[in-house]
């Protein structure tokens, strides 16, 4: 070969090429010679036709999944607060806070049980705000209409 590429060119541009001592470049290129493939010649598995060595498994799981058992709590929570909020705070981040409340170890961020809201269907994308609840709605006797609340204005 010319140009420095190649045992007949002298030291080569490739950094692979280079790393090979004169012994091992002439022990490679003389096994390429006699028929070898690449990869038989180098003793490197892998190397050759196309540069591909056997293709990689898939991992068994993916590392990073929440588990299923914290999905089914997450959906669970989140159909609680929609029938017990009082002012209608059931997303991802009332359901962060009530995970938080309830001591669970790891507790996903707000992004992640948003796309596991979306992924059960409990999203309420295209829903308006509660309407404002009554002046006086915290005060027991108020709520249960024992008692009126003077509002001045």
């Amino acid at each position: 070969m010319k140009n420095g590429r190649g045992p007949a060119g002298g030291v080569g541009s490739c950094s692979a090429w280079r790393g090979l001592v004169s012994g091992g470049r002439a022990a490679l290129w003389g096994g390429v010679a006699d028929g070898a493939a690449v990869g038989e010649a180098s003793g490197q598995p892998g190397v050759g036709e196309g540069g591909m060595g056997e293709p990689a498994e898939a991992p068994a799981r993916v590392a990073n999944k929440t588990a299923v058992a914290l999905e089914r709590q997450i959906c669970a929570v989140r159909q609680a607060l929609a029938v017990e909020s009082a002012l209608g705070f059931c997303g991802a981040q009332a359901v962060a806070e009530e995970l938080k409340a309830q001591d669970v170890e790891q507790v996903p961020s707000v992004r992640t049980i948003n796309r596991i809201l979306a992924r059960h269907g409990l999203q309420d994308a295209h829903a308006r705000a509660p309407e404002a609840p009554v002046p006086g709605w915290y005060l027991p006797t108020v709520r249960e209409d024992r008692a009126e609340l003077e509002v001045s204005m």
